[in-house]
């Protein structure tokens, strides 16, 4: 018994969710599939709405963006089953056997199955966002597990409801970015085990780079509030966080700050046009440094 949760904002889920309507009904298993429309454009409900007519399928629209972490609390509160399949909306089904390999895997409190991206580049415009995603959230179950929580994602992961339940999302992280690594501190200080499988879904929704480099303004915002909350212990197995407390110990944090002062409008236009993942991350780490010099 399983109940699969999707979230969607702007994005059509009709072929996600026909594919994994298909997939519960081989399996011979009881199942729903729950979708809430987080304030979509009229153009995403009206095209969502055929779901409508599926047996198996609920589905709810919001009349106001409630945000990434409250929209899956509200559907975990919603699920009928003892078990919980979180999709997001941008989601490709890869293998035929996606329902399945999950079922296998359903007495473990927390699965995740991985992320995976195409092999052929975007055009120019969605690269920045391609790149990231093949360099650091395309890895093997092998590698995911080595550290578990700090691998955490929400993008595809199985939870018991009980468990779900007794952590559910910081609802506080409204905007984009870190919603994932805050859950997977709350696991780990649960002594909650998680288990990485391969059993990816294709991230298929590429924000353009523009789009992307908002998000992570966003996210780095996110981690500043956030890093106030989190033990030390944590921190460290956050990358950013990481790399600013080596770089606080030889100064190197003023370095950033004053490059991005100078620099940050011409690394983020020439990220726009140029994608390239050793630039991107020096305009990550210098946003950092600048909002943090902020604070001060």
């Amino acid at each position: 018994m399983i109940s699969v949760l999707i979230p969607t904002y702007n994005h059509s889920v009709v072929t996600l969710v026909s594919d994994i309507e298909k997939q519960c009904i081989d399996t011979k298993i009881n199942f729903e599939i729950i979708v809430i429309d987080d304030n979509s454009n009229e153009s995403t409900k009206t095209e969502n709405r055929k779901i409508q007519s599926y047996k198996n399928v609920i589905y709810k629209e919001l009349t106001q963006n409630i945000g990434r972490s409250k929209i899956r609390n509200m559907l975990g509160e919603m699920a009928t089953f003892p078990t919980l399949l979180f999709l997001d909306c941008d989601a490709g089904i890869v293998s035929d056997t996606f329902i399945k390999n999950y079922i296998n895997k359903n007495n473990d409190l927390v699965v995740c199955g991985g992320t995976m991206y195409d092999s052929k580049p975007p055009t120019t415009d969605k690269q920045l966002r391609w790149l990231y995603g093949r360099k650091y959230e395309m890895r093997s179950a092998k590698k995911r597990s080595i550290n578990p929580n700090k691998s955490f994602s929400a993008f595809n992961f199985l939870i018991s409801k009980a468990t779900f339940l007794s952590i559910k999302f910081d609802e506080s992280i409204s905007q984009y970015g870190h919603e994932d690594s805050v859950f997977g501190f709350h696991l780990w200080e649960k002594g909650i085990p998680i288990t990485h499988i391969d059993n990816p879904l294709q991230h298929l929704g590429l924000d353009n780079n523009q789009d992307f480099i908002k998000k992570t303004e966003d996210s780095i915002s996110n981690l500043i509030q956030l890093e106030k909350k989190l033990p030390q212990q944590f921190k460290n197995e956050i990358r950013l966080l990481g790399l600013y407390k080596k770089l606080k110990k030889i100064h190197g944090d003023q370095i950033c700050y004053r490059i991005y002062k100078k620099y940050g409008n011409k690394l983020k236009s020439a990220l726009q046009t140029k994608p390239n993942i050793l630039k991107f991350n020096l305009f990550k780490i210098s946003y950092f440094c600048y909002l943090k010099h902020q604070e001060k």
